[in-house]
C-alpha cells in the first residue's frame, strides 16, 4: 500500500480547516460534495492514493488534482472523472458507463474489464491497455507499451502513436487502431485496412485536443473468432 501522508486541503470555505489525507477520508468526502453540491460536482486533491472515485454511479462530474494510485476510478457505472496528473495501475478497471479523462501518463492495465464508457489519456499509456475489455472506447494521444488488447472481446482502442510488443494477443472480437509504427502483433492478430465503418468511427473521435490523420492510421483486428476451437 503506498504511503498517504500527504494532508489534502479543501476546496470549500466550510471545511476549509479539515485535513483530508487518506483514501478512505477522500472517498468520504467526495460523497458528501456530491451530495450536497447542486451542482453534481466536487474537486479533489490526491498524492498516489489508491482507490480513488471507485464506484460512481451517478451522472456527476468529479475533477482530481495530482497524480493517483491504483484503480483510480475503478467501477465507473456513468460519472465524468477528470484526472489532472498522471495515474498508476487499473485506472478506469471495470468501467461500465462514463468518461474518465486523464491529461497526463497511465500506468500498466488502465481500462482492463472495460464494457463501457470512454476513457481518454492525453498522454502515454502502459503495458496491458484495454486488457479484457468487451465494450467502451479508449484513445491514447500518446504511446501505448506491450500487449495493449490481450484477449479483447470488443470496443475499441485507438492509441495515436506508437504501439509496443504483442499488441493484440489473442483478441477475439474488437478493433485497436494506430498512428505511429507497432513493434509487433500477437497471435490471432492482423493488420488490414480500414473500411467506410472505421472512418466514420474515427471522424467521431475528434475534439479540439485531438487531432490525427484517419488516412494515417492501421487497424488490428483478430485473424479468426475462435482462436481456441479446435475441430475433432
Amino acid at each position: 500500500m503506498k504511503s498517504e501522508s500527504v494532508a489534502q486541503k479543501s476546496q470549500f470555505p466550510e471545511v476549509e480547516k479539515e485535513i483530508i489525507q487518506t483514501t478512505r477520508e477522500i472517498n468520504r468526502y467526495l460523497k458528501q460534495q456530491i451530495k450536497t453540491n447542486k451542482r453534481n460536482s466536487a474537486t479533489i486533491h490526491i498524492n498516489k492514493q489508491d482507490s480513488i472515485a471507485v464506484g460512481l454511479d451517478q451522472k456527476v462530474t468529479i475533477t482530481a488534482e495530482g497524480n493517483a494510485g491504483d484503480f483510480f476510478g475503478a467501477l465507473n457505472n456513468g460519472a465524468t472523472i477528470v484526472l489532472n496528473g498522471d495515474s498508476d495501475r487499473f485506472a478506469a478497471n471495470v468501467m461500465s458507463r462514463g468518461e474518465m479523462i486523464i491529461h497526463g501518463n497511465c500506468g500498466e492495465g488502465t481500462g482492463m474489464y472495460m464494457c463501457g464508457g470512454h476513457v481518454i489519456v492525453y498522454g502515454n499509456a502502459g503495458d496491458h491497455l484495454g486488457q479484457i475489455s468487451k465494450g467502451g472506447t479508449i484513445i491514447v494521444t500518446g504511446d501505448a507499451g506491450d500487449l495493449v488488447g490481450l484477449y479483447l472481446t470488443g470496443g475499441d482502442i485507438v492509441v495515436l502513436n506508437n504501439i509496443g510488443e504483442k499488441t493484440g494477443e489473442w483478441m477475439i472480437k474488437g478493433r485497436i487502431f494506430v498512428g505511429g509504427s507497432i513493434a509487433s502483433l500477437g497471435r490471432n492478430a492482423e493488420t488490414r485496412e480500414l473500411n467506410n465503418d472505421d472512418r466514420k468511427f474515427l471522424e467521431t473521435l475528434y475534439r479540439e485536443e485531438i487531432e490525427f490523420l484517419i488516412d494515417g492510421m492501421k487497424k488490428i483486428v483478430p485473424t479468426q473468432l475462435r482462436p481456441f476451437y479446435k475441430k475433432r
